[in-house]
């Protein structure tokens, strides 16, 4: 679109609450979704972000720990786990360092405008996860900013872990995919089998949240995790989860 065409829709978007403007992001073409300079912007912008993201949750956010991150010009891809609607902006702070969201429902990010405008801001790779083109495309826009020195943020488990709330999503009826034993979910593999093509490393972050009396959500970012050329990534995603129900049960 042309500028002027952008201001037009994005007046529109205001006055609707959606987020149109940015269904470009959905272009499977890496180069018409993602560019160095975006990727410079939005490390200055995230800690801005994150103090705006406070404002929009009730849960106050205890972080119980920070392990230290490895320097690199490579950036990292941060695994969270997936628990509820506030796990966007909780796991920005929680992280506090800047990361493109890896976000899968195309409906909330567009039909909403301090959705989509808050996530691209921040940064968001947005995909149709019902279309193999998307999912194939969202590796390859992944591996782009990993590559230019942004850092991923991704919720492997896919979906809600709703084992602990009754609540649904519009694929699950209420815990019809967990189990009372599930901490954590299975995850998907794509985010590893990338750390192992191009060398980032992995950094394992989870939330858990508490409803009693005052909202509260514990937090823990993890040590940063190699995966080598020789790695099989089925054993290593089972390390992971490991290393990731470990952290939740602290954080119990």
């Amino acid at each position: 679109m042309t500028k002027r065409e952008n201001v037009v829709s994005f007046m529109k978007d205001i006055k609707n609450d959606t987020s149109h403007t940015l269904d470009y992001l959905l272009n499977d073409e890496v180069e018409k979704t993602l560019s160095k300079k975006g990727i410079k912007v939005r490390k200055v912008l995230a800690p801005i972000l994150r103090l705006g993201y406070g404002l929009t949750t009730d849960y106050k956010l205890k972080v119980d720990s920070r392990e230290k991150l490895t320097h690199s010009k490579k950036g990292k891809i941060f695994l969270v786990n997936h628990r509820q609607g506030d796990d966007m902006v909780l796991s920005a702070k929680a992280i506090a360092k800047s990361g493109y969201f890896v976000f899968g429902n195309k409906t909330l990010a567009l039909e909403s405008l301090s959705n989509g405008y808050g996530l691209w801001g921040y940064g968001m790779i947005l995909l149709d996860r019902n279309n193999d083109k998307s999912r194939k495309a969202c590796y390859e826009k992944m591996k782009y900013v990993l590559e230019h020195g942004g850092n991923i943020i991704v919720f492997s488990e896919g979906y809600w872990n709703l084992d602990d709330n009754g609540q649904k999503d519009e694929r699950n009826a209420a815990d019809d995919h967990n189990s009372e034993n599930w901490l954590i979910q299975d995850i998907n593999i794509g985010a590893i089998r990338l750390a192992k093509e191009i060398g980032s490393e992995i950094v394992p972050t989870v939330l858990h949240y508490d409803e009693i009396g005052k909202k509260k959500c514990y937090a823990k970012r993890g040590k940063p995790i190699k995966v080598e050329k020789n790695d099989d990534i089925f054993v290593k995603k089972y390390q992971i989860l490991e290393t990731m129900t470990t952290m939740y049960w602290d954080c119990l």
